[in-house]
């Protein structure tokens, strides 16, 4: 892959370092985000995916992915949030925890961020093109092995989704953080390795599962509580109120959400409430007991406690550091 010479759309602002294969992109169009791409070999890459809004451009449209032929090893990882993607008409998602694997010949899916927030980390290895036999490379390749690339229970393009543990979740946290710093390729190619031997462990630990996507109508029914849970903060939106709603039981339409948003329905009203009193303590000069009531809550003592163990600081707290300027984050 030759990064020396892209030709980027303008609303795309890409920092290219030729001295270690790495190229950083902000979008600002459709929704926001954050990409970093690695090319620690000739015949691999690693993507870092942050996104903040509705839809971000494929690799492929911005001219970073290699082009793929006979046999490669895709592994996906979600890390936070959901992102989706389609192959063949069929549409796949992940959510934060989960990873996939497939084993191609052919490079057909075309990434559609959906999620309101993700953080997703992608390593392609064409392993049948691949010609650099340094230690890293063998190492690397020992660990892919150890996935099941060899192995008959993966079917060529078929994807297998399972979810993975605590020793992987260190690993993809320490290569998105040394992404973001800006490491060397050969720092990036070795926390690759070490994923890769990390969640082999756990496919073999657990075994593989080929996970059911939802359905249109189920997609529908998510869209829906989403949809009210956004409309109005105020309003008291429970699990038991849309179960009751599609006949459904409560652990089901919990599901579904999930699935299809990547958080847990409880977890989500909790943020998106947080999120909402924020922007109205830094924009507006309402007392705390307005706000607590706009989003959701019937005394001001229980939305300070839900605030403070969100953000870590009281609204009271959070309103003065605002004013200071500082930025603050949950």
């Amino acid at each position: 892959m030759n990064i020396k010479n892209l030709a980027l759309p303008k609303e795309i602002d890409a920092r290219i370092d030729t001295d270690k294969n790495r190229i950083e992109i902000h979008y600002h169009g459709e929704g926001s985000g954050k990409f970093i791409a690695y090319y620690p070999l000739e015949n691999m890459q690693v993507y870092v995916y942050e996104i903040d809004g509705a839809r971000f451009p494929d690799s492929r449209d911005l001219g970073l992915r290699m082009n793929l032929s006979k046999r490669y090893l895709r592994i996906l990882m979600c890390r936070r949030g959901r992102g989706e993607f389609t192959e063949k008409g069929i549409s796949l998602n992940m959510s934060g925890g989960e990873f996939s694997i497939k084993i191609g010949t052919e490079d057909e899916n075309h990434f559609d961020f959906t999620a309101e927030s993700l953080l997703g980390v992608e390593i392609v290895l064409q392993v049948d093109e691949a010609v650099h036999e340094s230690v890293l490379f063998k190492m690397l390749k020992a660990s892919m092995r150890g996935i099941g690339i060899y192995k008959e229970d993966f079917q060529v393009n078929q994807w297998y989704f399972s979810s993975y543990i605590e020793e992987s979740e260190k690993a993809i946290d320490r290569l998105i953080e040394n992404c973001t710093k800006g490491a060397d390729s050969e720092i990036i190619l070795i926390n690759a390795a070490e994923i890769a031997y990390c969640l082999g462990k756990d496919y073999h630990d657990k075994g593989s599962k080929e996970r059911k996507y939802p359905t249109n109508s189920q997609k529908v029914i998510a869209e829906d509580m989403h949809r009210q849970l956004t409309e109005n903060y105020s309003e008291r939106n429970t699990a038991a109120m849309f179960a009751e709603k599609y006949s459904l039981s409560d652990t089901t339409v919990k599901n579904y959400f999930k699935n299809v948003y990547g958080y847990g329905f409880k977890e989500y009203q909790i943020k998106i409430r947080m999120e909402k009193a924020a922007e109205l303590l830094e924009t507006t000069d309402k007392k705390q007991v307005e706000i607590a009531m706009s989003v959701g809550y019937a005394t001001q003592a229980k939305f300070i406690s839900a605030f403070k163990n969100y953000y870590r600081m009281t609204p009271s707290e959070y309103r003065r550091l605002k004013k200071l300027g500082k930025i603050l984050e949950p």
